[in-house]
């Protein structure tokens, strides 16, 4: 037999003390009296006082017994058989394997009554340590991507409990569980225990891994040759009541790079669940943007303070339940050079880890693009040159991008270096390519170029663009031309997220025109590689629009010509028909996309590789990193691919890289942002019955305090507690000192 609290049954035995203390306290003494002779009743006093004595004795045992009982039960004994509470063996006395599986993800930082909820899980999994039996094996495991394995003894798990923190790079807690399930699989233990401190948050059960944890508690429910160990697995509940939390989903930039003095738009998605209110967002720079200090030397990296100026400011309404709201940030052109930043939200809420987003942009000169057509190529790439750099726009010096327009013949002429000088390169209905040009554009899109293929009528023969080097470079095949008589295939974007169609999610779907975007004739493309996206399809199905990357440069297929005028035979009438507006913004949005191709992305989730090609012309061999916290960290660089890597991105915020420690000006200066997945707190919960669902049926049990635990435990165990015939056994010595009291003190 053993005891859950041994100290209260001490402390029972020493009550029992105090109904001995009152007995021999309250005897009653003779008084001597003047009587008459007793002779006649002496023997019955004898005999009455013996038989109150009697009595005495009997109540002050009940008294005594009542106590020690009241400290039994208190202290909670628990019965083990023979078989489980010998040497080695798996009864309640002897060790079990348990893994305790503890949610760290970002979302656990909810706090509530100023608890947050990692610290009530912490709470709830220092109590499970501390009633499992002695020399158990205990895995502590939380939703980091490493750590994986049993603790050499309670001391050590103890430890690795209390330093458990949220990070912002992890798994789903239903890979954790995974992850526990097969460690206990490989315990020589019999009895093996799962523990699982949850907020019931849907992102951390995913379909794809809860399916798969039935296989893994059938491995780890293995039982010995006599029939006795096996799995059981327990969850407690650490999920708020009535959540409340606004986040911030996406910040909408189109591209990381633009052009020196050109607009640039935030296109912010907010989502929002709990009670009705407003919800105030700002737009604020570092303070070290745009990147120079008043001596123009290199600043370090700072986060605004709380009282800085927002550079935009907006206020969306939130009814209550769950919504999703957007909201529009426009500035003004930024000058060249790094600019990073941060929104977020002007006041407080339960969670705060979802409350900002950092960014870092790069405003560099004005993008040179190349537009190549049938001569003369000024006509043939009108349209498309006037809806991305309007005349009145480079009139006024205000063009985003410096366009030049030249024929095939004179690009047949150009070289890699020739084709360098432009960001973006755009074919117009071309003709078949040749070998040598198509390696030539393969190496200037390998090396961070942008290249636009708009196929049309005179794109022939087909062979041409049939050949391995050429469908490796688009990512796709040009199979054959598709007429439509009757004009009544339309365009329907396929992924408004992608970067292409960022410009689109300001407007709702149904004040979009899309259905009059009519074609006549396209190119069916076939054989789509995998790391090719179809951003735009016809109503029939077919893409429409294809975005591939290829080496550091991204390549966008058109399936029908970009540039066409009103005349016979037309493909389309994208520039010219009723909704020419939405050519306009589809048209700059494809070229910010391939002019953007020579620079790295500059915004990360927690945990990517950051990778930057800075242009500069001597490139250094280490450079000085500087992190959100202000830890510096040296770094070699890849001179022979002029990249500096970075993979330690697990904190949020923004980092600057600069070849050296004290802000040179001259040489690199460069940086990114990193932020939290925002899919991490995307609202919703799952009941109880959702997750049992992930177990074999009755295999998993819900605990609402750790206090329930040993009566569950020592069932799956083969133990009893004995607890429940001490209460009974308590109401009866209760019920007879009562009777015999009475009678007692009659």
């Amino acid at each position: 037999m053993s005891f859950l609290t041994a100290s209260l049954f001490i402390g029972g035995l020493a009550a029992a003390i105090v109904p001995l203390l009152l007995h021999l306290l309250m005897r009653s003494r003779p008084r001597r009296l003047p009587f008459p002779a007793l002779r006649f009743v002496r023997s019955t006093a004898l005999s009455n006082e013996r038989h109150f004595k009697l009595k005495g004795l009997l109540l002050m045992a009940l008294r005594i017994l009542t106590f020690v009982v009241l400290g039994l039960a208190l202290a909670r004994p628990v019965l083990t058989t023979s078989s489980q509470s010998g040497a080695g063996g798996s009864g309640f006395s002897g060790p079990v394997a348990a893994a305790v599986v503890i949610d760290t993800s970002p979302a656990m930082n909810y706090r509530k009554a100023n608890t947050t909820r990692l610290s009530l899980a912490k709470r709830k999994a220092e109590d499970l340590l501390a009633r499992l039996p002695k020399g158990s094996s205990i895995a502590i495991l939380d939703s980091s991507l490493d750590g994986d394995s049993f603790q050499v003894d309670l001391l050590a798990a103890q430890q690795r409990l209390a330093r458990l923190e949220t990070s912002a790079v992890n798994r789903p807690l239903a890979a954790s569980v995974l992850a526990g399930l097969r460690l206990l699989a490989s315990s020589e233990l019999p009895y093996r225990e799962l523990y699982i401190v949850t907020d019931r948050r849907a992102q951390a059960w995913p379909d794809r891994l809860r399916a798969s944890i039935q296989d893994a508690v059938n491995a780890a429910a293995r039982t010995d040759g006599t029939g006795e160990g096996g799995l059981s697995s327990w969850l407690l509940d650490v999920a708020p009541d009535s959540p409340e939390n606004t986040s911030i989903a996406q910040t909408g930039l189109a591209a990381d790079a633009i052009a020196a003095d050109s607009p640039i738009r935030f296109d912010l998605l907010l989502r929002h669940e709990g009670v009705e209110k407003d919800v105030m967002v700002e737009l604020v720079w570092d303070e070290s943007a745009p990147g120079k200090d008043s001596v123009g030397n290199a600043s370090d990296v700072s986060e605004p303070g709380a009282d800085a100026i927002p550079a935009a400011v907006g206020t969306v309404h939130f009814p209550a339940g769950e919504s999703v709201r957007s909201l529009v940030f426009q500035l003004e052109g930024l000058p060249a050079g790094l600019h990073q930043g941060q929104i977020r939200l002007a006041a407080d809420d339960p969670l705060s880890d979802d409350n900002i987003r950092y960014f870092t942009l790069e405003a560099g000169e004005t993008w040179h693009v190349l537009l190549v057509g049938k001569a003369p190529a000024a006509e043939s790439t009108l349209f498309f040159r006037e809806a991305i750099s309007p005349e009145e726009f480079r009139t006024a010096g205000r063009a985003p991008f410096e366009t030049n327009a030249c024929d095939w013949q004179e690009l047949e002429r150009m070289s890699e270096s020739d084709l360098a000088n432009y960001a973006a390169i755009c074919l117009f209905d071309p003709p078949g390519l040749a070998p040598d040009l198509i390696q030539r554009l393969s190496r200037y899109v390998e090396l961070g170029g942008g290249l636009g293929l708009f196929p049309g009528a005179n794109a022939t023969p087909a062979s041409a663009f049939q050949t391995p080097e050429c469908e490796a470079l688009l990512g796709c095949r040009l199979a054959v031309q598709v007429r439509v008589p009757d004009w009544d295939v339309t365009l329907v974007p396929v992924d408004l997220e992608n970067g292409i169609m960022a410009p689109f999610r300001q407007f709702p779907d149904d004040i979009i025109p899309w259905s009059r975007m009519t074609v006549g004739r396209y190119w069916q493309l076939t054989d789509l590689s995998d790391r090719a996206q179809v951003v735009l399809k016809y109503s029939d199905g077919r893409p429409a629009l294809l975005l591939a990357p290829f080496g550091r440069g991204t390549v966008v297929t058109g399936t029908t010509p970009l540039s066409e005028g009103p005349r016979s035979g037309a493909w389309n009438h994208f520039a010219t028909g009723e909704a020419s507006w939405l050519y306009l913004v589809l048209a700059d949005a494809i070229t910010r996309c391939l002019s953007a191709g020579q620079v790295a992305p500059l915004n990360y989730t927690a945990g990517e590789l950051a990778t930057l090609r800075p242009r500069v012309e001597a490139f250094p061999e280490s450079v000085v990193l500087t992190m959100p916290d202000g830890e510096r960290v040296s770094l070699q660089t890849h001179v022979e691919t002029r990249e500096v890597r970075f993979g330690g991105t697990h904190l949020p915020g923004s980092y600057r890289v600069r070849s050296s420690a004290d802000g040179e000006r001259a040489g690199l200066d460069c940086g990114f942002s990193v932020n939290v997945n925002a899919d991490d707190f995307l609202p919703g919960t799952l009941g109880r019955e959702e997750i049992d669902s992930c177990w074999p049926e009755g295999q998993a049990s819900w605990l609402d305090n750790t206090n329930e635990l040993q009566r569950h435990a020592g069932a799956a165990r083969g133990s009893g507690e004995l607890m429940p015939w001490l209460v009974v056994l308590l109401g009866l010595l209760l019920a007879g000192e009562s009777v015999l009291s009475n009678r007692f003190y009659r």
